[in-house]
């Protein structure tokens, strides 16, 4: 990089975010080996950890040198063919269940008629990498729901491990078949998969409440928990009054509901 930084560079910066923990990210970014998703090469050679060679579909070479490699937080290396050399810069940070990575790139040309052309070029690269990755690696699949309101059929052998995958506890098999035969079941199936419910407990007139509303957390944030509301939403005989976990005040509030008389609770001893 030193040599470079004298030269006159063409600097090319590009960042995105990626629903994905930062591990994952890592990994495929890093994984020079596991380049079969790119279009754009013929192959690859990994001559050691820090040298590899990567040849287009016409078998023009491009030689890197890995410069720097700090787990989930950066990669960096030299790049040098016959037309540019250079240095890549690459920043990880982890949110949660989302990764942002920032790309920087400092290229010189070896040719002056392809200044012009070098930072639109870079560019494209970055973001087809940045599409690939995400269309490949990182997009959740989206899976085509059954929705049954007053799901009569649920059983405790269903509902109990699903339960256990989100609030885990001891629960009674005849109890909790006791208590789904009291409520008003809405559920979302992923073929034979239960993967969301939404229980009701109403007095048909006066009273209603939602008992618990749960997703699976591989099936979160993909508007499952959304649907099961608007389905309470359209069935339900009365009002309903619930009281919500912190932190997720602002999902009833996005789909439209109203806040109301604070919460209390009398413990069973």
């Amino acid at each position: 990089m030193m040599k470079l930084v004298a030269e006159k560079m063409t600097v090319s910066k590009i960042n995105t975010v990626i629903s994905c923990d930062i591990q994952k990210v890592w990994g495929i970014v890093t994984s020079v080996e596991n380049y079969t998703w790119r279009s754009d090469l013929s192959k690859l050679e990994v001559l050691d950890e820090t040298w590899f060679i990567e040849y287009t579909k016409n078998g023009y070479p491009t030689f890197f040198t890995v410069t720097c490699s700090e787990p989930f937080m950066c990669w960096e290396f030299d790049m040098e063919n016959s037309n540019m050399r250079g240095h890549w810069v690459g920043l990880f940070t982890g949110r949660k269940q989302e990764t942002e990575i920032e790309f920087t790139e400092y290229v010189s040309v070896k040719k002056f008629y392809m200044k012009p052309f070098v930072k639109a070029y870079l560019k494209n690269i970055r973001l087809c990498l940045f599409q690939t990755w995400k269309r490949k690696y990182f997009v959740r699949k989206v899976c085509k729901m059954e929705y049954r309101v007053n799901d009569t059929k649920l059983t405790a052998s269903v509902f109990i491990p699903f339960a256990n995958q989100i609030w885990q506890g001891s629960y009674d098999m005849e109890l909790t078949q006791e208590a789904l035969s009291k409520t008003l079941n809405i559920t979302a199936y992923d073929g034979d998969l239960l993967a969301g419910c939404l229980r009701i407990l109403t007095d048909g007139y006066f009273f209603g409440t939602i008992t618990e509303l749960l997703v699976l957390p591989k099936y979160q944030k993909q508007g499952i928990g959304s649907k099961l509301l608007a389905l309470a939403k359209e069935n339900t005989p009365t009002m309903l009054y619930f009281g919500a976990q912190p932190g997720v005040e602002l999902f009833y509030e996005k789909n439209g509901c109203g806040k109301s008389l604070q919460s209390y609770m009398i413990d069973k001893k």
